[in-house]
């Protein structure tokens, strides 16, 4: 039973295999969750090995041990990831200064407040306080942060020049 469910758990995981596992985390937990029962079976299999041939009876918890391990880490690293998302923790730098970029290159506006935060993978919200001329456009500062691929929900503030 346990050859079997290494079998059929290593063909899930060629059809689970993609590059795309930074950007979709529930690809990522069911490619984790399939390579872990994978494992698991191994060490079923090496343990029930060894049980038979050498009466080495201890095998069995200790293999039991190791898998828990090794799932415990896989999840603690997937679960520190999606945090990230679920929990609207604020972007890296990286993300922040693209905004900034974007919203520079309207023609005199300055920048009062910016807040950037992850919504999903490689998605992110944007809060804006602008400082700007009367000629300025709350549809081109969206545009201009809707080109670079990342900022998904945007709301700007246009506040008059001091």
């Amino acid at each position: 039973v346990a050859v079997l469910g290494l079998v059929l758990n290593l063909v899930t995981a060629v059809v689970l295999q993609h590059d795309d596992h930074d950007h979709d985390h529930n690809l990522k937990a069911a490619y984790l969750h399939v390579l872990a029962d994978a494992l698991t079976s191994v060490l079923a299999v090496l343990a029930l090995l060894g049980a038979k041939t050498f009466g080495f009876l201890w095998l069995d918890p200790l293999v039991a041990l190791v898998g828990a391990v090794m799932v415990q880490r896989w999840a603690w690293g997937l679960m520190q990831q999606t945090a990230r998302v679920l929990l609207d923790r604020a972007a890296a730098p990286e993300i922040i200064e693209r905004a900034k970029a974007a919203l520079t290159k309207l023609e005199g506006a300055e920048i009062a407040h910016l807040t950037v935060w992850a919504v999903g993978s490689n998605k992110y919200a944007v809060r804006a306080s602008v400082t700007a001329t009367e000629h300025l456009s709350i549809d081109r500062a969206r545009a201009l942060l809707h080109e670079t691929g990342d900022f998904r929900h945007v709301f700007i503030e246009l506040q008059p020049p001091k």
